[in-house]
């Protein structure tokens, strides 16, 4: 059997040769992709065994809401695979069927008996809903904006009664496009409503829509990162905002992430003490900025007390030496 030819410009896991602008399906992969890009990144592990890489496992995590640890030949790996079994008092899954060809490993275990689970959140759902819902909105407003500037480019249509007048206009458009020369119509006046050829408005110029879809373009990229933690302000007064603005939603950014890192460290408390590892795990990059920034931030009503004390003390350092 002949190996199957690869497309010249396909890549493993992405399809460069496609046109993303055109073919909407791809363009939310693109934005899906992207998206996902950055929440792998958001925890930073520690003592991870070398058959464990940290992207492969919190891409099961988010992609699939939990991952299982067990141990195989002797050596440590996550999987992800299919929950079951009869249900526990709480309608919790209680076994864990995992199916991985490349070790030739089939099997069903007992939940947390033989290996462990790990949930990415509390509500068992991972990354994957949240950034799909992203993707194909971010796709809708990508494909939205790239009609409207091909529309700025049309300010009129050429209007065309007979063969021979749609032939002259196709000529012109394309002299005009190519710019050869000035194009020439042959024939009846194009300002003679009763001619051959007569020119329609096609639309107003409105630079509104534009802005209208560049800014939800911004709302929802702001959206997304104020969901998974970050700082993202989307400044719906056009104008600049103060420091007291941009932190007024510091205190929204934290439940999500603080439910993630929290059901880790559960996990992996088991995972430790059932494997004899001494794996950890905290927040990465951007995140330990975010939570660096914030505790190092005073309120103002903190500073206010602080200088209040400072002058109640030197006044009374000054009556003292007076004295």
């Amino acid at each position: 059997m002949a190996d199957r030819e690869i497309p010249k410009n396909q890549r493993w896991f992405f399809n460069c040769d496609k046109h993303l602008l055109e073919d909407k399906e791809a363009l939310i992969d693109y934005h899906f992709g992207t998206a996902l890009t950055v929440t792998l990144t958001m925890f930073k592990y520690s003592g991870l065994p070398d058959t464990i890489p940290f992207r492969e496992l919190e891409k099961i995590l988010q992609l699939n809401g939990f991952a299982y640890w067990l141990k195989k030949d002797g050596k440590i790996y996550v999987f992800w695979g299919g929950l079951g079994g009869r249900p526990d008092e709480y309608y919790r899954p209680t076994k864990f069927i995992v199916a991985n060809p490349y070790l030739q490993f089939f099997d069903q275990v007992k939940v947390n008996e033989e290996g462990v689970l790990m949930w990415s959140d509390y509500s068992h759902m991972g990354m994957s809903l949240k950034i799909r819902r992203y993707a194909e909105l971010m796709a809708e407003c990508d494909i939205t904006l790239r009609f409207e500037l091909i529309n700025e480019r049309i300010v009129a249509v050429l209007k065309a009664f007979n063969d021979t007048a749609k032939t002259s206009a196709e000529l012109f458009i394309k002299d005009v496009t190519d710019g050869k020369k000035l194009g020439v119509i042959v024939g009846e006046s194009l300002l003679d409503e009763n001619g051959d050829i007569q020119i329609d408005e096609y639309r107003k110029a409105n630079t509104q829509d534009l802005k209208a879809v560049m800014e939800l373009q911004q709302y929802l990229k702001a959206s997304f990162y104020n969901d998974i933690g970050l700082q993202a302000n989307y400044n719906m007064k056009r104008e600049s905002i103060n420091d007291s603005e941009a932190g007024m939603n510091e205190e929204s950014l934290k439940p999500l992430v603080d439910d993630m890192l929290e059901s880790r460290r559960e996990a992996l408390k088991r995972v430790n003490e059932q494997f004899g590892t001494n794996i950890t795990v905290e927040l990465n990059s951007a995140w330990v900025r975010r939570e660096k920034i914030s505790s190092d931030e005073t309120t103002p009503e903190e500073t206010n007390t602080e200088e209040t004390n400072t002058e109640e003390t030197n006044t009374e350092d000054d009556k003292g030496g007076n004295e």
